[in-house]
């Protein structure tokens, strides 16, 4: 069951796994990625919440990264794949 606010980004049917992203609203405002360092900015250069990435099994349990990302990419980077 997907959520407010949480997005299904790929599906591995194999592991019976999907990779989802929410807003992270741990923190106060705008969080720096913890890969690159970098704030996510719209369009306008208004600073936006970072993402927290996770695992959902078939099961409905999700795994949720403790760390904020401003991407997909530094997300794998950070967890090495």
């Amino acid at each position: 069951m997907i959520h407010l606010h949480e997005r299904e980004l790929k599906r591995d049917p194999f592991a019976r796994t999907t990779v989802v992203r929410r807003p992270d609203t741990a923190g106060q405002g705008a969080r720096e990625c913890a890969c690159c360092g970098a704030i996510r900015r719209s369009a306008g250069g208004r600073p936006l919440l970072a993402w927290n990435y996770g695992t959902r099994h078939d099961g409905g349990r999700t795994e949720w990264s403790r760390s904020p990302f401003c991407g997909r990419d530094c997300s794998r980077t950070f967890h090495g794949n």
